[in-house]
C-alpha cells in the first residue's frame, strides 16, 4: 500500500493475525487483530483550512474512545491534536489552501500515537533557544539625578 510506504509500516505479518482494509467514517484504516487486541491505523489529509479541524477530531474522537484507546473523559489526546492541527495549518502551511495536513493515527488498547505532517519549510532545530533555560535579564544601572 502507498501510504506505508510513506510512514513507514511498523507491523510485521508475524504480529498480524487477521487484517482488515477499507473505508470506514471516511478514514483508510487497517484493522489488525492482535492477542492482545484489535490494532487500529489510519491515515487522512485534511485541506489547509481551520475549519476542517472540529469536524475532522469531532469523528476521529469518536472512532478512538469506541474503539477503546482513549477512554471517555479524556481530554488531553483530542487537546493536543487539535493544537497539533492548528499549528500545522498555520505556522506549517501558512495557511496555503495549495498545501495539505496529513494525519496518521496508530491506536491500540494501551495507548494512542497520532503524527500530524504538514508541506511546510518547517525550521532548524539547533538554532532554536532552549526553551527550559533560565532567563537572564540584562544587567541594568542606576542612574541618579540632582
Amino acid at each position: 500500500m502507498e501510504s506505508d510506504e510513506k510512514f513507514g509500516n511498523e507491523a510485521t505479518e508475524r504480529d498480524r493475525l487477521r487484517i482488515v482494509r477499507g473505508f470506514k467514517e471516511g478514514f483508510q484504516m487497517t484493522i489488525a487483530h492482535h492477542q492482545i487486541g484489535p490494532c487500529i491505523e489510519l491515515e487522512r489529509s485534511l485541506p489547509c483550512e481551520l475549519a476542517a479541524i472540529s469536524p475532522f477530531v469531532n469523528r476521529l474522537m469518536l472512532l478512538l474512545r469506541k474503539c477503546g484507546c482513549v477512554p471517555q473523559g479524556e481530554s488531553d489526546v483530542e487537546i493536543e491534536l487539535r493544537e497539533a492541527l492548528g499549528s500545522a495549518i498555520i505556522h506549517g502551511n501558512h495557511e496555503n489552501p495549495r498545501k495539505c495536513v496529513y494525519i496518521r493515527c496508530h491506536c491500540e488498547p494501551d495507548g494512542v500515537s497520532i503524527t500530524v505532517k504538514h508541506e511546510g519549510k518547517g525550521f532548524d532545530i539547533s538554532k532554536m533557544s532552549d526553551p527550559t533555560a533560565p532567563k537572564i535579564s540584562p544587567p541594568f544601572m542606576a542612574v541618579a539625578s540632582t
